[in-house]
């Protein structure tokens, strides 16, 4: 046997520690994101009449910026309000510009979104309820209650998304910048962040009530975002 190959059989190598450190730093990740993911985060009901310092506060609806990254905040818009019907009946006939404020989109949301939970659900599955909009500073922020179903076991938590509404060859379109899972931010490793949005997605893009708007939205080329609203254009 040659010196090299020797030497080469008498070391430990660094193959194994290394493995070894991956799988505990991936372990570790994924009990801390679960351990965060029970955290209810802090939502905060915007346009309702609060407390002088609430107020203050919701002035500055960005403010969980300036905060610890442990403090997760859901920003939502009034639960009813306008009229949201005729904006509906506006969207399916694309009368384009459209002005829409969060609460109308709340509104819609909540009478034509009811998702029930499968009666032969697989090893993976998720129910959501109705989801909540707001618009702050050009961030288009969602938040819904989802059930998540894995293997059997069922747990709840605060899904949130902010991104941006944009308008395009391919009509409306949301592009998520970040989200939450409760308190826990989902990691963009090992496609779990698309994984998620796609299940999430899947349950509205293939509802009745999103269907019969696919070809209008499709028309959409420009969205501007304003507080509280979104305005749309052909």
């Amino acid at each position: 046997m040659s010196p090299a190959k020797s030497k080469e059989a008498s070391d430990p190598g660094i193959a194994g520690p290394i493995v070894i450190g991956v799988l505990c730093a991936l372990i570790g990740a994924g009990l801390g994101f679960f351990q965060l993911m029970g955290g209810e985060p802090e939502v905060i009901e915007m346009g309702r009449r609060r407390s002088s310092s609430a107020q203050e506060e919701e002035a500055s609806p960005p403010s969980f910026l300036n905060r610890q990254p442990v403090v997760v905040q859901a920003l939502r818009g009034p639960r009813s309000g306008g009229n949201y019907e005729a904006k509906r009946r506006a969207v399916l006939e694309g009368q384009y510009p459209l002005t829409i404020q969060a609460s109308e989109l709340n509104a819609w949301s909540r009478r034509y979104f009811r998702v029930q939970a499968p009666e032969e659900g697989g090893m993976l599955y998720i129910v959501p309820e109705a989801p909540a909009f707001w618009v702050s500073d050009g961030v288009f922020h969602v938040s819904m209650g989802l059930d998540i179903t894995v293997g059997g076991q069922t747990r709840s938590a605060l899904f949130i998304a902010r991104g941006s509404l944009q308008g395009g060859s391919n009509g409306l379109t949301f592009v998520p910048a970040e989200m939450y899972l409760g308190r826990a931010k989902v990691p963009p490793i090992g496609g779990f962040k698309g994984i998620l949005q796609g299940l999430v997605m899947k349950v509205f893009s293939e509802s009745e009530e999103f269907q019969s708007m696919v070809e209008s939205l499709g028309r959409v080329s420009d969205v501007q975002m304003a507080e509280g609203q979104i305005i749309l254009s052909s």
